[in-house]
């Protein structure tokens, strides 16, 4: 990861990316998921103890969306490097609906 951070730091794509944050979510704002496209969704307990509007704003986010599920987990930004076997036990889970409500 050290290496790939080093390789990648200050590329061209990524400050781009880094100086378009704010414009492109002000594009999102009020972009929703589609009523019947299943969602999950994980999020990180310290991202909802750092901003105490993150889960209302992921809740709102699936509001219309018919078979969804929101998943918080204990830990960073970075679930999948501390929570992987909690997050492939839920994926497989969820997967297991098909899709459906």
């Amino acid at each position: 990861m050290r290496q790939l951070t080093s390789w990648t730091f200050g590329n061209q794509a990524v400050t781009g990316e880094t100086l378009r944050v704010g414009e492109n979510a002000a594009k999102l704002r009020d972009v929703r998921y589609a009523d019947s496209l299943p969602v999950l969704d994980f999020l990180s307990q310290d991202s909802i103890d750092q901003n105490a509007d993150r889960l209302g704003a992921h809740q709102r986010q699936l509001a219309n969306v018919r078979h969804h599920e929101l998943v918080v987990l204990k830990g960073g930004h970075y679930l999948h490097w501390t929570q992987s076997k909690a997050m492939a036990h839920t994926i497989r889970a969820f997967l297991g609906h098909g899709g459906t409500t």
